[in-house]
């Protein structure tokens, strides 16, 4: 009994092993196992060829097949004045005229360079549109850019992505550079951005200058208008009381009055000699006819000086108020003449140059884009918001799970 039931198990388990043979040989059980691990397989790499990979690829291609080379030309220049600063300055608070210069002029030239104003005239002038429309089939960089207007903040925008200036605080050295699909535009742009920031500096020089000489022309031209004012009193004074200078005619008078006064004691002296020598001469009549004339005439001239309605006193008073009023008036017109002339010296010797360090380079290498280090960026880049994304995603899911 022990021995068949022994063979009765081995039996059985011979069926089991063959049953499980069969299930392995299925062909629909082979064809789901690999359905399975394709999908295992794609949900792991699918996922990361997508991310990383596919950017990666694209990125590759455009900057190995696409992207067009771009020259960059650079320049250095400083803003400078003719003369010390510091002195000038203090020169011009003594004279009260001048133009007193900023120290920012450099900061003044680097904005105007990034400003509308310098890429209107590049654009009017040296054919700005042309030279950044010539990417070729690059059609990232090209201008206008892809699915948008030609319009004047789109260009503004372009010409800020193509142009810098840094300026360095110690030495006061601006550095300007502009890139260009071509070595010649590139060298082309800077040299007109130099030109027209020259420009911009002698506008700036022209307008301060005016601005110091008018302030001195005005008060010029109002001395001047004082001076021919006075004089234009003086001759309707002379016409009015048809003199040239009462002061001359007062010291004729006083001359008169002296003279007819020596006469007067001349005569006084002889009336009184010739009383005490003939009381009876005849001539004494006469004589004191003669004397009282005198007196009668130097009482007229003294009433010509001061006195009388008609006398010079008020004229010769009129007259002094009116000639120092000329006097000053041509003091002040021959000091605004000397201040006007100082203040155009002035302005001459306090021009702003600007001066260039080195001229704009024609490069012979592109300088972007950076191709290789381009594409590493984009796949380190790429991959770290794969890892970010795929750790966010397992961590929803184990906590959904729980």
């Amino acid at each position: 009994m022990v021995s068949q039931e022994n063979v009765k198990a081995f039996v059985q388990n011979v069926e089991l092993v063959r049953l499980r043979g069969r299930d392995v040989a299925d062909p629909s059980a082979l064809g789901g196992r690999k359905d399975s691990e394709l999908r295992r397989w794609l949900r792991r790499w699918l996922p990361l060829a997508l991310v990383v990979g596919l950017p990666t690829l694209l990125s590759a291609v455009y900057l190995v097949f696409i992207a067009a080379p771009r020259y960059q030309s650079s320049a250095q220049f400083v803003v400078r004045m003719s003369g010390n600063g510091a002195a000038s300055q203090i020169a011009n608070l003594v004279q009260g005229t001048g133009v007193i210069r900023s120290v920012d002029d450099g900061y003044a030239v680097d904005t105007y360079i990034r400003s509308r104003d310098a890429m209107r005239l590049l654009a009017k002038d040296d054919g700005l549109k042309k030279i950044i429309s010539r990417s070729g089939i690059d059609f990232l960089w090209r201008y206008p850019p892809l699915f948008e207007s030609d319009t004047e903040q789109r260009l503004f925008d372009y010409y800020k992505n193509i142009i810098s200036v840094s300026y360095d605080q110690t030495t006061g050295i601006s550095t300007v550079r502009v890139e260009a699909f071509r070595p010649q535009d590139a060298q082309k742009l800077v040299t007109a951005v130099l030109k027209h920031s020259e420009a911009l500096i002698n506008n700036m020089n022209d307008r301060a200058e005016q601005d110091a000489v008018r302030v001195a022309e005005h008060e010029t031209q109002l001395a001047k208008d004082h001076a021919y004012a006075a004089a234009r009193a003086m001759t309707a004074f002379r016409n009015q009381n048809q003199m040239i200078d009462p002061k001359l005619v007062s010291k004729a008078t006083l001359k008169n009055i002296t003279q007819l006064a020596l006469d007067s004691a001349q005569a006084n002296a002889q009336l009184s000699e010739m009383e005490n020598d003939s009381p009876d001469n005849p001539q004494i009549a006469s004589l004191k006819s003669r004397i009282t004339s005198i007196d009668q005439q130097i009482d007229k001239e003294r009433r010509k000086l001061a006195g009388a309605a008609g006398s010079l006193a008020p004229s010769v008073a009129e007259y002094d108020i009116l000639l120092l009023k000329q006097k000053f008036a041509e003091k002040e017109f021959t000091s605004a003449l000397s201040s006007l002339e100082a203040a155009r010296v002035d302005a001459r010797r306090q021009r702003v140059f600007l001066e260039r360090i080195t001229t704009p380079n024609l490069p012979d290498h592109p300088s972007y884009p950076y191709r290789f280090l381009s594409i590493l960026s984009v796949l380190a880049i790429m991959s770290m918001i794969y890892r970010i994304g795929r750790t966010f995603v397992s961590d929803t899911a184990e906590h959904a799970t729980r």
